[in-house]
């Protein structure tokens, strides 16, 4: 335990050394745009109304869902992890105070859910969405609303569940569609 304090510490402190008004404003904005998976969410909506795309966007809505239940209401549960702001009353937030535990990242895990979606349908755009997945992780440390290790284990929660969904996916939905279409 006192490794995993060192390296959340260490992480901190990174982050401190590059806090500046300009970082401030563009974390904030990442990080709201993560408020509730919104972001990720009418994505998910918007590809599920193109028909190319609707495999994808029904992986996205179905993993975010998954990692709704999974990481927000039973990981986070279990391990009731108090917030870095609260275990240390000087840190000044700029963002308003979240009320649920620290891990692991919702933020993160959500991101890295919809992301692996996206990338495992289309490699290009999903390299973008893990691109502005991995920025939701860093704005949730900068922010110190979270511990690195909260980010670092949501990322792996929202990839592994995004790869799961994608498996049942990929057999229900093609048998879906040959129903569907009277195909046998």
């Amino acid at each position: 335990m006192e490794l995993i304090s060192k390296f959340d510490n260490y992480v901190f402190s990174l982050m401190e050394a590059i806090i500046c008004v300009f970082l401030d404003w563009v974390f904030k904005i990442i990080t709201y745009t993560g408020d509730k998976g919104i972001i990720w969410i009418i994505i998910g909506l918007v590809l599920v109304m193109k028909k190319k795309t609707r495999k994808v966007g029904l992986c996205v809505i179905l993993s975010l869902l998954a990692t709704v239940i999974i990481n927000n209401l039973i990981i986070k549960e279990i391990f009731d992890r108090t917030r870095p702001f609260i275990a240390d009353p000087t840190i000044k937030l700029i963002v308003k105070a979240p009320q649920d535990a620290s891990f692991p990242s919702g933020h993160t895990a959500s991101s890295f859910t919809a992301a692996t979606a996206i990338f495992l349908f289309n490699r290009r755009k999903g390299v973008y969405a893990y691109l502005y997945a991995t920025l939701m992780g860093l704005s949730r440390i900068y922010l110190h609303v979270h511990y690195a290790t909260d980010v670092i284990v949501g990322m792996i929660v929202g990839i592994v569940i995004a790869k799961l969904v994608a498996v049942g996916l990929d057999k229900m939905y093609d048998k879906l569609y040959r129903m569907i279409n009277g195909e046998t």
